[in-house]
């Protein structure tokens, strides 16, 4: 198999970003889940992703201030997505919003991951060829 993305996945429930991760390995690219903004980070800085989708609201350094630092590394990720429960226009997303590219609301549908990934890399997922 072909891996053509690395993704990062941080949600604090250790089962959503577990989850998330084996959907995205499934449809054939390769992801590493992380359980705070903080392993975000650092597993960013070692794996350079090109996709990073961060929960919005987790302990240590929540999905807002992750993304701003994923956008000061050298090797930024492509697209930063939002994951959240929370409704768009309420705090602390609604200030925060512009940290990401994307946004996608929890759970996320195999669909919307599916769309996100073509986006990012503008090709089918190695399993539609």
């Amino acid at each position: 198999m072909n891996i053509l993305c690395r993704v990062v996945v941080a949600d604090d429930n250790h089962d959503a970003a577990d989850s998330l991760a084996l959907m995205i390995e499934c449809l054939g690219y390769s992801a590493h889940a992380a359980y705070d903004g903080r392993e975000a980070v650092e597993a960013s800085a070692r794996y350079f992703p090109e996709l990073a989708i961060l929960d919005v609201q987790m302990p240590a350094l929540d999905g807002c201030a992750a993304a701003r630092h994923l956008r000061s590394m050298e090797k930024a990720p492509v697209c930063i997505a939002s994951l959240t429960a929370l409704d768009p226009g309420t705090e602390p997303f609604k200030s925060q919003a512009h940290a990401f590219d994307v946004h996608l609301t929890k759970p996320p549908k195999l669909e919307e991951i599916t769309a996100l990934l073509f986006s990012v890399l503008g090709a089918p997922a190695p399993y539609s060829r």
